[in-house]
């Protein structure tokens, strides 16, 4: 049995007397703090007798429950710009979980919140300290190693891979990347096999990412043939962006792009609203003694038709030198295309309504690059889209 008396000094000569009447039979020692003019002893039973003990002086703690926090790693790595969850685990002796708060030695290299969430800002190390809520101060120590990573895609697995840029940050949004667009989420994974409405320039459209994470530059085949498009002519770019209706939402979804060709300087391409169109016929002649093929009318003299022939209902009579001139301001005021996308265009007249304009702004699809131009063995010119051509 322990017994603790703690004793008021009033001088040496009255304390001596009173212990020595007291304990006369036991020496022990004293051990007394003169700031405090206290003194404090203990004693342990041992049988009938009790012997005298020293006691630290300070106040034991009157809870017996000591807690324990550890990390499961000494060392993280955290990417430059991006974040990483880490967690401290605290115990008390009787196995109650205890929380936690962190704190970075380094606000200028990362930063972690109540939650264990790290943000690399800056290349560099900190150490993460994790202190136990419950008042007995246990706590324990990580290093954080921020590091920027390399440039290039980083596969994770076959559904989740991202993409660093050359500033070490990964990207987020839409993106464009390698000459494709892609969109990352808020955690960097790029979009798969999913719709997203996207908003570039300050119109929203609904595009597609396969499976790749690549932007689809055609959804003919995903969404069907469709009861109406919107054919959108941008003479700045000497593109057609074929539109599908998003029920309510009206033609957001770019169902494909079409190269073509605008009016030439002094040959300006009619712009304007077009509801209806007519087909001109399949071969038509033009100004200038040439002939174009699949030709649909959407204003007066005004049409969408192929790169020019110079014999009416030969395939094989294509000005070759004007084929390469898609992408190209080259017309005479119409707008010319190849015969595939002509074609569609005049088989699908009653279905469209047409815009035409110019715009600096960027289209939601990219702008297609012709196929090259076909010869034949006796140095005939064809389009190489043309399904006539055998």
């Amino acid at each position: 049995m322990k017994i603790k008396i703690t004793t008021i000094c009033v001088g040496a000569a009255a304390l001596s007397v009173l212990l020595g009447s007291i304990f006369a039979e036991h020496p022990f020692q004293v051990k007394a703090d003169e700031s405090m003019n206290t003194i404090e002893h203990t004693y342990v039973s041992t049988g009938s007798a009790v012997t005298p003990e020293l006691q630290n002086t300070e106040t034991p703690s009157t809870s017996s429950v000591t807690t324990t926090v550890t990390f499961k790693k000494k060392n993280y790595t955290v990417p430059y710009s991006w974040y990483k969850t880490i967690t401290a685990s605290a115990v008390s002796k009787n196995g109650k979980p205890v929380e936690v708060t962190y704190k970075s030695s380094n606000i200028n290299v990362a930063t972690i919140d109540k939650n264990g969430k790290v943000i690399g800002l800056q290349e560099g190390t900190t150490m993460i300290t994790a202190t136990a809520k419950d008042g007995s101060k246990a706590k324990a120590t990580c290093k954080i190693i921020v590091e920027k990573e390399k440039k290039g895609w980083h596969k994770v697995s076959d559904t989740k891979k991202y993409y660093v840029k050359n500033d070490g940050t990964r990207a987020i949004g839409y993106t464009k990347i390698n000459g494709d667009y892609y969109y990352g989420k808020n955690n960097s994974y790029v979009l798969m096999n999913q719709w997203k409405y996207i908003n570039i320039d300050g119109t929203k459209y609904k595009l597609y990412f396969g499976n790749n994470g690549k932007q689809s530059q055609n959804v003919s085949s995903l969404i069907g043939k469709q009861d109406s498009y919107k054919l959108e002519v941008n003479i700045s770019k000497n593109m057609v962006v074929v539109y599908a209706k998003d029920g309510k939402k009206g033609f957001t979804i770019p169902v494909k792009a079409m190269v073509c060709s605008c009016g030439m300087p002094g040959h300006g391409t009619r712009q304007g609203n077009y509801k209806y169109l007519s087909q001109a016929g399949k071969w038509h002649t033009l100004n200038y003694g040439v002939y174009g093929k699949y030709c649909t009318r959407y204003s007066g003299p005004y049409l969408f038709h192929s790169v020019t022939y110079t014999r009416n209902g030969d395939s094989y009579s294509l000005q070759g030198e004007e084929y390469e001139k898609l992408g190209k301001a080259a017309s005479h005021g119409c707008i010319r295309l190849t015969v595939k996308d002509a074609k569609w265009i005049y088989n699908n007249y009653k279905k469209c309504e047409v815009s035409i304009f110019k715009s600096s702004k960027q289209p939601p699809l990219k702008k297609p690059t012709p196929k090259a131009l076909e010869q034949t063995d006796d140095g005939r010119y064809y389009d190489p889209t043309d399904g006539d051509v055998k």
